[in-house]
């Protein structure tokens, strides 16, 4: 069934991939990260780092996939950052318990 609902948005956009595709860095080894990633690449860089590639149907879906308790560098684009701080605020109002639009 996931892979049914995955299929859905993967190439939507004619590419044959999924319309958004990201890169970061995180404080992980690479074995830690690769059990939890089926549709993406995960490259050692060290004993505590790896870079994952991964793509999502949205930018802020992307970004969600940071879902990693460790310190995420974003390599790019420009989009994934952008993604990435319009969550941080959000989940910034939240952990203060101050009402926020569902959107910014």
């Amino acid at each position: 069934m996931a892979a049914f609902v995955a299929s859905r948005f993967q190439g939507s956009d004619g590419s044959g991939g999924w319309p958004c595709r990201g890169e970061v860095i995180l404080r992980l080894p690479a074995s830690e990260v690769s059990e939890y990633v089926r549709d993406g690449v995960v490259a050692e860089l060290g004993p505590d780092r790896c870079r994952l590639v991964l793509g999502a149907w949205s930018w802020p879906a992307l970004a969600a996939a940071g879902r990693f308790d460790a310190d995420v560098e974003v390599v790019g684009p420009a989009e994934l950052r952008d993604a990435f701080a319009r969550l941080a605020r959000r989940f910034a109002r939240a952990a203060a318990g101050e009402p926020g639009g569902a959107r910014g």
